[in-house]
């Protein structure tokens, strides 16, 4: 359009180019609007990239931005709805998940910062705990996800630890990380490991004893694995 209107001025007569002028100063405007509002849009915005990563035993890739919450990337993208969300500012614990095998507030970190990682959620612990049992006659190993619990799991039944279940998933995923790090815990060890995860239901005592059984039982389970 620019060059257009300039070729147009250029054959009019002389009393029309100030016109013609006007008209190109009004249209450079015009083209310069919108582009300037697209600049301040998207201005210090994170482009989409691909992103991969080993999600509770399976390698898998995503097209996001990188400063997505990984929370959100695994309850919106991969339907893993078992990472709660709770407080999204890391206090409460409701969304904590096993990065190389350390507990990580999911609310809180970027996917992108989870680039070739190891992760684990609520729904991996039964398929990860199977693939340990499946070498040894004397340990259950089934085939359906919904018919075997991980110790952790079944312990916090046992015990009736579970309340309203919004924090569950993030106290089991904490329990499982102190207990892989230290299989022998005291009570101040299982407080200490348990700190990052809130309960608003009740007290912790029987948080407290569901881990004290689920580590007798994974010791129980490693002596008999020699």
């Amino acid at each position: 359009p620019l060059k257009y209107l300039f070729v147009q001025a250029r054959s009019e007569a002389p009393e029309n180019i100030a016109g013609k002028f006007c008209q190109l100063c009004l249209l450079a405007v015009w083209l310069k609007s919108p582009l300037k509002f697209l600049q301040e849009k998207f201005r210090g915005k994170a482009m989409p990239e691909t992103i991969s990563f080993v999600l509770n035993g399976e390698s898998v890739e995503i097209f996001v931005v990188p400063n997505m919450p990984l929370a959100d990337v695994l309850r919106d993208h991969f339907h893993l709805t078992g990472t709660k969300i709770g407080c999204r500012s890391g206090d409460c614990g409701a969304c904590t998940v096993i990065v190389n095998g350390l507990t990580v507030n999911s609310c809180l970190i970027p996917v992108g910062k989870v680039q070739g990682a190891d992760i684990l959620t609520i729904e991996g612990l039964n398929r990860v705990d199977r693939q340990f049992n499946a070498g040894h006659d004397h340990l259950p190993s089934k085939s359906s996800s919904s018919d075997y619990l991980h110790p952790s799991q079944q312990a916090f039944i046992d015990q009736g630890a579970v309340q309203c279940g919004l924090c569950i998933p993030g106290m089991i995923m904490s329990a499982k990380a102190l207990l892989d790090q230290n299989p022998e815990p005291d009570d101040a060890d299982i407080r200490k490991g348990m700190g990052g995860n809130l309960c608003r239901c009740t007290g912790y005592v029987k948080i407290e004893k569901a881990v004290r059984q689920a580590a007798e039982v994974l010791r129980k389970q490693k002596g008999e694995n020699g």
